[in-house]
């Protein structure tokens, strides 16, 4: 099967961080569709060139689309809850932090000088 549909892997905690960044996103995607993806996108998405830590975190609970959302929120909802089931509440959600902030710094790094936007935390 190529397309994820569930897991076999018996989860040991009940998935709370989970199910909160997948809730996060959808309410900043709403937010960002009824704004206005492209307003706010440029203002709360991480731009190289206008590098600030406040859209660093930011970015990382938006999305560009219907379907980068859906199939990141998928994704997450499939695989998260073994992971944090593994990892616990605490570290689980600090990895999800430092793996954003780590994907923002490398687009910094690769591109420190482009003005397009970083959406998402699939880094």
């Amino acid at each position: 099967m190529f397309f994820p549909y569930k897991d076999d892997n018996p989860r040991i905690l009940y998935p709370f961080v989970t199910y909160g960044i997948i809730l996060i996103n959808i309410l900043t995607f709403s937010i960002q569709y009824y704004i206005g993806q492209s307003i706010f996108i440029y203002n709360y998405g991480f731009i190289p060139n206008k590098f600030e830590i406040k859209t660093i975190f930011s970015s990382m609970f938006m999305h560009g689309g219907i379907v980068h959302i859906t199939s990141n929120m998928w994704f997450l909802y499939i695989f998260g809850d073994n992971i944090e089931s593994i990892l616990g509440h605490v570290k689980f959600f600090l990895f999800y932090l430092i793996c954003g902030i780590f994907a923002a710094i490398t687009q910094f790094l690769f591109d420190p000088g482009s003005s397009i936007p970083m959406v998402g935390a699939s880094g």
